[in-house]
């Protein structure tokens, strides 16, 4: 079986939209793990902000906070913003990074280029082009 580069072209194609369809960033599992990591996350930093009262009340009472109560809700209220910016910012990147690797940006073309231009003549001859098709088929 003879095979044009047209034709490897094309299935190249297909795979790739095979795979752009299986999006990483729009699973259910992703979006879970974004959430407890967020959460974890915001837990802490309310947590040591928490403490913050108990170490110097008289500091916090100078930047205006009247009593323990007053902090610790503004203290919830910025967790829970840190913790919607971070699955914001975390979803983000993931889908930049995973378009990014549809887009080819970490390719290392020296594992098939080297290994399919078997007479090193800088150019894919029909059996590199047909070997490189066999492996695409798996």
């Amino acid at each position: 079986m003879k095979i044009t580069r047209r034709q490897l072209r094309q299935i190249i194609k297909e795979e790739l939209s095979h795979t752009l369809s299986e999006s990483i960033a729009d699973m259910s599992e992703m979006e879970n793990l974004i959430s407890d990591f967020s959460g974890g996350i915001a837990d802490k930093f309310g947590a040591q902000m928490d403490l913050l009262w108990d170490e110097d009340p008289s500091m916090m009472r100078q930047q205006g906070y009247t009593d323990k109560s007053q902090w610790t809700r503004q203290v919830g209220r910025a967790e829970i913003a840190l913790e919607d910016n971070l699955q914001e910012v975390i979803a983000k990147e993931i889908a930049d990074v995973e378009m990014q690797l549809h887009d080819g940006a970490y390719y290392d073309d020296t594992s098939h280029s080297q290994a399919a231009d078997r007479d090193s003549d800088g150019a894919l001859d029909a059996d590199e082009l047909r070997s490189i098709a066999d492996d695409l088929e798996g």
